[in-house]
């Protein structure tokens, strides 16, 4: 079968990411595309394909650009604004503010993330006016999540109430979800809440880690995994209809579309919905269904809605995943299986699931260490173990959602609440039991990963002989060996500076050793420290206090990592210490001063300018000097950390 689409919506992904990743001119792309069609006429269909999706593809976000109001103006700066809620974080620490002025010019129908630091006190529908000083225009990670600012809330002015499609699908979705945490314990109702409807506010970070650990992070998202147990309760409800085939299939389309809609339409659920629609087009019109050709249209038309949904993780791990599965799966199972299959089909049919989850996770792993920090070493058994228990809290988990919304079948939807709390337990000590994982950080192990991988499946295409698959995994562990090697030489072990994303610490790493410089406000602040500690394997924690006491939401932390030391700065004028040997830390008014190396960095609680080589300011956003360049990972835990090298002669003291 020619897998044309397939091909295409690659070639699609990759222009995407060349043009608003890397910054490449889509207007050259494009017409080297074209060029390349009109030039060589006697094309393998492939690469005709491939060729003619990212002439496509550039065309399109040519148009986009430059339909695209000009929003770059105001960033930066304080506007008086005016809209809707749209919706709310579970943990009330942000909402969506869709804008519905005119002037100024441009800003009508964007879209923003407006936090607040005392909760928030606006509800969904509410038409507000805010003063807000915009920023953040321009990020990809927002505008994958079709965002155009961030903000800051101020000082508000209640103007009235609407009630649009959007909010209703938002009030809905929240009362939904409060109905789960109503009837189920905390943590219980928070997993359903982000299992089910996507609502992942209240997710304490302890979980969010285990799953990670276990490589059952996938779970915590809305995918085609929720799909496929809603359409097998669907097809249970129907068995013993006397509907027509054609009826059903136009049925589950509806479903499908609905429960998209529902969730939220996240790339990821998109995809499946999508995939979906088409496999029961093909047989609607009585033609074969490839998943490969599919999945290839699916993200293609996701691109056309959003080209920066390229950078979104859901669909890039949904996407990655479905191919693995669809390209591996069956060849896996049928060349390692064949013989089991006759004589014990049973235990085939387990081996074939365990070929599923394998296969799910070839192409995923480099992007889940790139993104995550862990690699998960016994994920295809932790999926297997999980599979059973996690259809039971998906089915369960569908049915105490419907029936929360029929009050008079409230019993009924307490005890399937109970059977879908029960299997998420389950499935949590599951995670805990099979969660063995090790910390990779280093970018080079990430490209070796995928290297090693990619090598791997070019010899698998090409049939090699087992004692080339032995020769390639001699030269792959020669190769990180060396690497290694040499990386420990020049770099050492660095000091690892982490700045939660609008927190109030900063916690500095050294290999088992911790210092916090500050006292967490908010609870899910200490979750992302604690979590953050436990990936990189952290074993003492000292801490600098601005205050004499940590406030309460200092205890999560300290549940899991009790302090060595604590030093109150307030009651030590002009304090001076060593921490890890070589770092010096100085008290100066409201703030600490970092040394190592000849570079300063400066913490400071408030919003001051403060002459430092980098500045982490009350927001704990990170500013650097012009000549100081510094790269900065944001991807792991909700922190942005920064890597500074050690002096050669290191010391383990604090």
């Amino acid at each position: 079968m020619n897998r044309v689409f397939h091909i295409a919506g690659i070639a699609w992904m990759l222009a995407s990411l060349a043009v608003l990743g890397c910054g490449w001119p889509a207007i050259v792309i494009g017409g080297i595309a074209l060029l390349f069609l009109l030039a060589y006429k006697r094309l393998p269909l492939w690469m005709r394909s491939a060729a003619a999706a990212v002439f496509f593809c550039a065309l399109v976000l040519i148009c986009a650009q430059s339909g695209m109001p000009d929003r770059r103006q105001y960033n930066g700066t304080t506007q008086l604004v005016h809209g809707v809620v749209t919706d709310l974080d579970l943990s009330g620490r942000s909402f969506i503010l869709r804008l519905n002025q005119e002037n100024p010019a441009g800003l009508k129908n964007a879209r923003l993330r407006v936090y607040s630091r005392t909760g928030v006190e606006e509800s969904i529908g509410d038409v507000v006016e805010y003063s807000l000083k915009l920023e953040g225009f321009g990020e990809i990670s927002w505008m994958a999540q079709d965002l155009d600012f961030t903000a800051f809330g101020g000082a508000s002015r209640l103007l009235g109430h609407a009630s649009t499609l959007e909010t209703r699908l938002s009030l809905l979705r929240s009362k939904m979800a409060g109905n789960l945490q109503r009837m189920l314990p905390k943590e219980d109702g928070a997993l359903l809440s982000a299992v089910l409807l996507g609502r992942t506010g209240t997710l304490p970070d302890r979980l969010r880690q285990i799953y990670t650990e276990a490589g059952l992070s996938h779970l915590l998202s809305v995918s085609g995994l929720h799909l496929s147990v809603l359409l097998s309760l669907f097809g249970l409800c129907l068995q013993q209809s006397w509907l027509p085939r054609n009826s059903r299939l136009c049925l589950e389309i509806g479903l499908a579309v609905s429960f998209a809609v529902m969730t939220g339409l996240s790339p990821s659920i998109f995809r499946a919905a999508l995939m979906l629609f088409l496999h029961r087009l093909a047989l609607l019109l009585g033609r074969d269904a490839d998943s490969l050709n599919s999945l290839g249209i699916s993200v293609i038309i996701i691109l056309l809605f959003n080209p920066y949904s390229v950078f979104s993780l859901s669909l890039q791990l949904s996407y990655l995943a479905t191919m693995g599965i669809s390209a591996f799966a069956e060849p896996m199972a049928g060349a390692f299986g064949e013989r089991l299959r006759e004589e014990h089909p049973r235990l085939f049919s387990l081996f074939s699931m365990f070929c599923v989850t394998l296969s799910a996770q070839i192409l995923t792993v480099p992007l889940v260490c790139w993104q995550f920090g862990q690699l998960a070493l016994l994920t295809p058994v932790s999926n297997l173990l999980a599979s059973l228990p996690a259809s039971l809290m998906l089915a369960l988990g569908i049915v105490t959602v419907v029936l929360s919304l029929i009050p008079m079948l409230s019993s009924l939807c307490r005890l399937a609440a109970l059977g879908a709390g029960l299997s998420a337990r389950l499935i949590t000590w599951i995670a805990s039991l099979t969660g063995f994982s090790v910390p990779i950080q280093n970018d080079y192990v990430i490209i070796w990963l995928a290297g090693s991988i990619g090598l791997f499946l070019l010899l698998w295409y090409l049939g090699a002989k087992w004692n080339h698959f032995l020769w390639a995994a001699e030269w792959s562990a020669c190769t990180i060996a060396a690497v290694s090697c040499l990386h420990l030489i020049f770099w050492g072990h660095p000091v690892i500076i982490c700045a939660p994303q609008y927190g109030d610490s900063v916690l500095l790493i050294h290999r088992e050793q911790a210092v916090l410089i500050g006292s967490p406000e908010q609870e899910k602040e200490s979750e992302r420290l604690a979590a953050l500690m436990k990936g990189l394997q952290v074993k003492e924690l000292s801490l600098f206090l601005p205050e004499t006491t940590p406030g309460e939401a200092f205890l999560p932390l300290a549940d899991d990592f009790p302090p060595l030391q604590v030093i109150p700065l307030d009651t030590c004028n002009g304090f001076q210490g060593m921490v890890f040997g070589h770092m010096l830390l100085e008290q100066e008014n409201d703030s600490i001063r970092m040394k190592i190396n000849g570079l300063e960095l400066v913490k400071t609680f408030d919003m001051v300018s403060v002459d430092a080589h980098i500045l982490i300011n009350g927001r704990n956003e990170i500013i650097a000097a012009p000549e100081q360049p510094v790269t900065q990972n944001s991807r792991y835990y909700g922190c942005t950390q920064l890597f500074l090298p050690m002096p050669k002669e290191e010391s383990n003291e604090v």
